[in-house]
């Protein structure tokens, strides 16, 4: 019995697992906090989400993950600079941006459907990464 006890205790105290726990709660948190940005800042975008219960996660947690590799294609090493200079923040920054340049489109979708294509192919709307970063 002490060795079933102490075998789970390992498996859940090893390494990986608590980094993964870190991890979920790390992103947790982030979406958290740029659900309150988006309240705050972008609320005629917060409204859209709402009506069409967008999850934020959908949308926000790919481009964390890949620090925006898969949705802005060019320059995405002067993000990346900016990234590794300011810290978190920028992932923030660039996502407000991003949700304020399409948010005429955004007003404009008819359903989620709509709304997940507008944001799924950022890179149309981004075509200079610095005049981008200038707006941020």
């Amino acid at each position: 019995m002490d060795e079933n006890i102490r075998s789970t205790q390992k498996k859940v105290l090893s390494k990986k697992t608590y980094k993964d726990i870190v991890k979920a709660s790390r992103s947790q948190a982030d979406q958290k906090v740029l659900r309150t940005l988006i309240t705050n800042f972008l609320p005629d975008i917060d409204q859209i989400f709402d009506q069409h219960n967008i999850e934020l996660s959908q949308i926000s947690l790919n481009w964390f993950l890949t620090l925006f590799a898969s949705g802005i294609h060019m320059k995405i090493l002067r993000l990346w600079d900016l990234l590794l200079f300011d810290g978190s923040i920028v992932l923030f920054q660039v996502t407000l941006g991003i949700l304020k340049i399409k948010e005429t489109k955004l007003k404009a979708s008819k359903n989620q459907v709509q709304i997940l294509n507008v944001l799924s192919n950022i890179s149309r709307d981004i075509l200079d990464v610095d005049k981008f970063l200038e707006i941020l």
